[in-house]
Order: structure tokens, then sequence, then C-alpha cells
């Protein structure tokens, strides 16, 4: 299956409440105003294409070239994109439809095991920001930073002021970037092992039973039972209780051996 990934960086931003930034930089005034956002780059992930020619950037100049590759593409990726990249794209005339909105998929499985809601496709459901707020800390750097050795994110406000200084080739760095991160998420996400930044616990409920690790033949113990750990090696995660009775059962005659 032909495989595309895509994030946008917006040529202006909504200014920071918290930080000042220069005056000469533009900026959009609402969070719908797609139009005047603009388009400074699009990063691409295409899984069709040979090795070292996945990766491609797609200035505004671009734009045609890029609706190409999303008309070859059979299921289009992002984090988020529902909500916003789709959304950017199609107000400047390219035709794209997210078929896997890895945020909504996370949450959707969060919401349900978690919250005990129905609301599966939450992106739908006008009122859960405000019934549900913790959907706000669910965001690409918060699990970037939980998943990910390589945990620099940047933010499109961040790259928009870039842009707007003329550093356009760092900003394509930065966004190819993203598109890679956005990749390993999906990947571990896939293999049911991708860590709640929240939660503290993995997303899948594949892995529902947590074991502490003190020791490394507990470590050898988890990996033999097929354990997914926690980034800081400190608590793995069994799919069985049968499996955690084992690790019980073989952690206590090691510690009676010791």
């Amino acid at each position: 299956m032909r495989k595309l990934i895509y994030i946008c960086e917006p040529i202006n931003y909504i200014p920071s409440k918290s930080k000042v930034f220069e005056t000469n930089l533009q900026c959009y005034t609402g969070q719908h105003d797609y139009e005047n956002m603009g388009i400074a780059v699009i990063g691409t992930w295409s899984n069709w294409k040979l090795p070292g020619r996945r990766l491609e950037a797609f200035t505004y100049k671009q734009l045609g070239t890029f609706q190409k590759l999303v008309d070859k593409a059979e299921i289009v990726i992002g984090f988020n994109s529902l909500s916003f990249d789709d959304k950017l794209c199609q107000a400047h005339g390219i035709i794209i439809n997210t078929n896997f909105d890895l945020k909504c998929e996370i949450l959707g499985e969060v919401i349900n095991s978690k919250l005990r809601t129905k609301y599966k496709n939450y992106y739908k459901y006008e009122n859960i920001l405000i019934d549900y707020s913790i959907i706000f800390e669910y965001t690409l750097e918060a699990l970037i930073q939980a998943n990910l050795e390589n945990n620099q994110s940047i933010s499109h406000e961040f790259n928009s002021e870039l842009w707007q200084k003329g550093n356009h080739q760092k900003v394509i760095n930065n966004c190819l970037h993203q598109v890679l991160q956005i990749k390993k998420l999906y990947d571990l996400y896939s293999k049911d092992k991708l860590f709640d930044p929240v939660y503290g616990r993995p997303v899948s409920q594949k892995f529902s039973i947590p074991v502490p690790i003190k020791s490394n033949y507990q470590k050898l113990i988890a990996l033999g039972l097929g354990a997914f750990f926690r980034k800081d090696r400190k608590y793995a995660y069994l799919r069985k209780y049968s499996d955690y009775e084992y690790y019980i059962m073989l952690s206590h005659h090691i510690r009676h051996l010791d």
C-alpha cells in the first residue's frame, strides 16, 4: 500500500501570549483563517519511493507537484491533520483528505479506555474539548518527548518566524525532521508500542499489566516475555496475566538464588 505521511508549515502564525515577536513579522488573527496563513513548506515521506528519495519538501511554489504525489498515495497519514493540515492545504487548492490521523487514533483509544465515553471519533464532537480538556495535553511535542530518543520538536510559530526572516532552508530541514518523527510515532503505534505521555502507560490496551524493573535479571525476564518497556526502563508492560504470573515466579526464584 502506498503510504504518504505529511505535515505543513504555515508562513504566518498566531502570536503567542507568552512571547513578544518582532512587529514587522506577519501573523494571522484567527485559528480558522487558513487562506491567510499561507503555506511555507510541506514535508512528506512516501514509502513507495527508493530509499534516499522518500523524504521530500515542497514549498509554496511547488504545490502542484505535491498534488501529484498526493494523487499517487493510497493512504494519507498525518498528526492532527484532519483539524489543521488538510484544511490549510484545501484552502490553497490542494485536494487532500487524511485517512489516518495519528492524534485521532490515539485519542480514540485513550478517551474510550480511560474516560469511558462513546466518542471514538472525538474530533466530530463539538464539545469534546470543553468536556475533556485533557485532550490538549496530547501534543506532538509531548508524544515525541515520551517516545523518541531524538526528541527535539519545533513549533509552527517558531518555524513561521524563521521563514519570514528568510531562513527557508532551516524551516525545510525542521519540517522534514518533523515528518520523520511522525513516521517513527506511527511505526510505534502500528506495533502497539506507543507510550501515552499523559497517563504514563502504553496507549494500546494490549499491554495492560505494569511490572517494575529493578534489576538486569528482571529486565531479561521481561524481554523474554515480549514486554513493552517505558522509555526510562523502570517499568515494563506485559500482555497477559499468565505472563505476569511467570514474571513474578521467575523474579522470586532469582531473588532466592541471590
